[in-house]
C-alpha cells in the first residue's frame, strides 16, 4: 500500500510540474510541406486571449538532407509593432535538433514570459544558413487542418495576416509561406507537454508495480 501510495504521488507530482499549453496545433497532421529557414526569418503572431506564463515553446520540424554538427537556428518571442515582429522579449534556447523526420522540438525560456490578455507577440524563427541545396537547414512543418487554438491565446486573421518572414535581416516582412500553419506550441509550466502514452504507462505501471509487492508479501 506505501509503494503505490508513493508512486501516486510521483504520478501526481508529474501531472502538476508538466506545462499546460496556452495555445497549440500539435495534434494536427502535417500537410508534407514546410516552411524553409534558411538565410531568412519566418514569423508566426500570436494574441493573448487570458494571462498567461509563457515557459517554452514547441515548434514541429526537422532538418533538410543532412544534420550538421550544430544547425543555425535562433528562435525569439518577439513584441508587435503594426502587425510586425518588434522587439525582442525573450531568447528561447534552441535545442539540438538532428531529427531528418518530423517531430516536436521544445524551446525553453531561461526566465518565464508574462503575457496579459489582448497583448500580441511573435514566435521568430531565424537563420543565417545557406547552401546551394539547402542541406542542413531547418523545415517548419505545417498543416492544412486547424488553426492553432488554445485555451489563453489564439490567431486572427488567417495564416496571409499571422504568418510572415524577412530576408533582409528581419528589417522589413511580408506575408510567409500560406500553404499552411505553421505546427507549434506556446506552453506555461515546467518541461515539454506528456504524450497522454506517458499517463497510460505511468498508470499502468503504478498497478504492476503494487501487484508485485502484494504477491511478494504472500
Amino acid at each position: 500500500m506505501k509503494h503505490f501510495l508513493l508512486l501516486t504521488v510521483i504520478f501526481l507530482l508529474s501531472c502538476s510540474l508538466s506545462a499546460t499549453p496556452i495555445i497549440s496545433n500539435t495534434d494536427q497532421i502535417p500537410d508534407g510541406n514546410f516552411s524553409i529557414v534558411e538565410n531568412r526569418s519566418v514569423a508566426i503572431k500570436v494574441t493573448m486571449t487570458d494571462n498567461a506564463t509563457l515557459s517554452s515553446v514547441d515548434v514541429m520540424g526537422k532538418v533538410f538532407g543532412f544534420a550538421l554538427p550544430s544547425i543555425d537556428l535562433t528562435a525569439t518571442i518577439r513584441s508587435d509593432i503594426a502587425n510586425d515582429p518588434g522587439n525582442v522579449l525573450a531568447t528561447l534556447n534552441t535545442p539540438s535538433i538532428t531529427s531528418l523526420t518530423e517531430e516536436i522540438h521544445t524551446f525553453s525560456l531561461n526566465n518565464s514570459l508574462a503575457l496579459n490578455t489582448g497583448t500580441s507577440v511573435w514566435l521568430v524563427l531565424g537563420s543565417s544558413h545557406t547552401t546551394s541545396n539547402v542541406n542542413g537547414a531547418f523545415l517548419w512543418s505545417t498543416t492544412t487542418g486547424n488553426e492553432p487554438s488554445g485555451p489563453k491565446a489564439s490567431v486572427i486573421g488567417g495564416p496571409t495576416v499571422y504568418q510572415e518572414e524577412s530576408t533582409d535581416g528581419e528589417n522589413t516582412w511580408v506575408p510567409g509561406f500560406t500553404g499552411g500553419k505553421f505546427v507549434f506550441a506556446f506552453n506555461e509550466g515546467n518541461g515539454a507537454i506528456p504524450e497522454p502514452n506517458t499517463y497510460i504507462l505511468l498508470g499502468l505501471s503504478s498497478i504492476f508495480y503494487t501487484i508485485f509487492f502484494r504477491e511478494k508479501k504472500f
